[in-house]
């Protein structure tokens, strides 16, 4: 897709996106991380900060810090995206609480250790 379309289109990013996913199933978080990073810079590049494409990727960040132990930055991401989906949903919308369950658990863990 980056040869056809290039760097910085919606095609190329989600493709990066999806890798990310795989490699996060994968249990290759750090590549994972690239992607996840690489898309979320060029769909806030094209969509602007505060779209629904962006909050999903900072979730998934913050899932992938999660997996890593890194709860300081899963909770930043997590903020991000809550934020995100407060101003596009609402308070009371299913992304918000999907979101917020995320952070309890990453909270939950970060106490454990």
């Amino acid at each position: 897709y980056e040869k056809v379309k290039g760097r910085e289109h919606l095609d190329t990013v989600s493709v990066a996106f999806k890798l990310g996913c795989v490699m996060d199933k994968l249990k290759t978080h750090v590549t994972a991380m690239d992607c996840y990073k690489e898309s979320l810079r060029v769909r806030k590049l094209l969509l602007g900060s505060e779209s629904e494409d962006v909050a999903t990727i900072l979730v998934k960040m913050g899932e992938n810090y999660s997996q890593r132990r890194m709860y300081s930055d899963a909770i930043t991401c997590f903020e991000e995206a809550l934020d995100i989906g407060r101003k596009i949903f609402g308070h009371s919308d299913v992304f918000v609480a999907d979101v917020l369950h995320h952070m309890a658990k990453v909270l939950q863990k970060d106490k454990e250790h």
